[in-house]
């Protein structure tokens, strides 16, 4: 377990800039605020999860989960108790300050973080893991437990170390970053290509699914440029 206090100082202001950086946008607030819902907008929900016709009708989070995600997304605290991958963390701190390398795991960390946030946010207002409304639902997703926050292929909680966290986590991505962020590590750990390969439903009524490659230089412009620019910008 490695915290943003145990690495060096000046690589932990960085990372704390860019996350600000996205959790003070518009956008993470309105994300963030379907979490302490429980539920998504119509925008933002995938029917194929849990087949709730009722969310279609929702059209914008309710004002007083605005005014929570804000204060969650401003909150100074969250750095302190904020958990860092404890492999990624160390090739972050070895790298040469702003190489290749270093804005990799730069932006490593910084999805990490947004997506393990998501889920304490959401374990925060919904510790049982269900959908505020469940009597509008089917049984069979009641059964496996999915919740109305999940995306395509990342929405089964057994699947994954916390579960239902995770799932939010995932939904988070796609909502910020406009798809799930996987890194290209290559042959050996540790190694970056300096590509990501991002995941993006394309249609959220279906179930295909196709894969974006991007250059590190476009991430980090994602990334230092919000809220001005999305993932979804360089997708066509």
């Amino acid at each position: 377990m490695i915290f943003l206090a145990d690495i060096d100082q000046e690589r932990a202001e960085i990372m704390k800039g860019v996350l600000r950086t996205i959790l003070h946008s518009d956008l993470a607030s309105h994300v963030f605020a379907q979490i302490v819902d429980g539920i998504p907008i119509d925008s933002a929900y995938e029917i194929g999860t849990t087949r709730r016709v009722d969310l279609y009708s929702r059209t914008q989070p309710s004002q007083e989960s605005v005014l929570l995600a804000r204060q969650f997304c401003h909150s100074h605290d969250m750095f302190d108790s904020l958990e860092l991958n404890t492999v990624v963390a160390q090739q972050y701190q070895d790298s040469a300050l702003f190489s290749t390398s270093f804005n990799m795991h730069l932006l490593e960390l910084v999805a990490i973080a947004i997506h393990d946030l998501a889920g304490d946010l959401y374990l925060i207002n919904h510790p049982n893991g269900r959908d505020r409304v469940v009597e509008v639902c089917d049984d069979l997703w009641v059964s496996r437990g999915l919740i109305s926050l999940s995306t395509m292929f990342y929405c089964v909680p057994s699947r994954f170390p916390r579960a239902f966290l995770d799932v939010v986590g995932y939904w988070a991505e796609v909502q910020i970053f406009g798809g799930v962020v996987v890194f290209d590590r290559g042959p050996e750990e540790g190694e970056r290509h300096g590509v990501l390969l991002v995941r993006l439903i394309i249609c959220s009524n279906d179930s295909s699914v196709t894969l974006h490659l991007f250059t590190l230089a476009m991430l980090t412009e994602i990334c230092l440029s919000f809220p001005r620019y999305s993932a979804k910008d360089f997708v066509n």
